[in-house]
């Protein structure tokens, strides 16, 4: 739930209530937050966390923030999660996930793989699993010519 306080036209305060679930899209002035869904690393609390798996949580749609987008590909942060999605995907990524945050490199090479280009510099650990690293690396991908 979002609370928005405002001034009315009588100069008093005001606010309005909106959940969280009945937004897709909020832009304020310098954020964006974007609905999506995504394959979340936190775990579920009525599930065992040892489900014998290895990549165990949930999906989740969330509003997440945006920290880059462009027509390739879009780099969403939720608690702390990193979150790629391409255009043609229902759900994210997220770079938490255990099997892409231990092969980062290979994962991140196979995710960008439309950019022949940027192989070399994602094998070589141009690009970190962080903030900087990822935003680095889609903004790379959306100028790759293909």
């Amino acid at each position: 739930q979002i609370t928005f306080k405002f001034l009315n036209d009588a100069d008093e305060i005001d606010q309005m209530k909106i959940l969280t679930s009945t937004i897709n899209t909020l832009q304020l002035t310098d954020i964006k937050l974007q609905r999506i869904n995504y394959h979340s690393q936190q775990q579920n609390t009525t599930q065992p966390i040892n489900t014998g798996k290895v990549d165990s949580g949930v999906f989740k749609s969330v509003l997440a923030i945006e920290l880059f987008q462009s027509e390739q590909v879009s780099l969403y942060s939720y608690n702390g999660e990193l979150i790629l999605q391409k255009p043609e995907q229902m759900n994210g990524t997220s770079t938490s996930s255990t099997t892409f945050s231990f092969a980062f490199k290979k994962k991140l090479g196979e995710y960008l793989s439309d950019c022949q280009s940027m192989q070399a510099s994602i094998k070589s650990g141009q690009y970190k699993n962080n903030t900087e690293g990822l935003i680095n690396a889609v903004e790379t991908f959306s100028q790759c010519k293909p």
